[in-house]
């Protein structure tokens, strides 16, 4: 069961969440799934392809930095309705450093 976090970081803990979210940013994920910034290109279509069909806005495009933005708004709201794991925030210093 991942940790749950009960105190502010500090310290060593700190750089332990920037250090695992670098290994996982350029380590086997990208040779699992491909380059980010292709996937999040991707998504973006897929994102924007929804609401154009959904909604019927034909204006609507949506950016790979607007996906980024999305994945960390949702690991925000993780982070603000179950108890907080350092994962969680390991996954938002993840996506800001792509």
């Amino acid at each position: 069961m991942p940790k749950t976090l009960n105190h502010a970081y500090t310290g060593e803990e700190n750089g332990n969440i920037l250090h695992k979210a670098y290994a996982l940013i350029n380590g086997d994920r990208q040779k699992d799934y491909g380059a980010p910034w292709d996937n999040f290109g991707l998504l973006a279509d897929f994102f924007t392809s929804y609401a154009k069909k959904r909604w019927g806005h034909d204006d609507v495009v949506f950016s790979r930095n607007d996906v980024v933005n999305f994945l960390i708004l949702l690991k925000m709201s993780r982070a603000c309705v179950e108890r907080p794991t350092q994962d969680t925030y390991v996954d938002i210093a993840g996506y800001a450093g792509l």
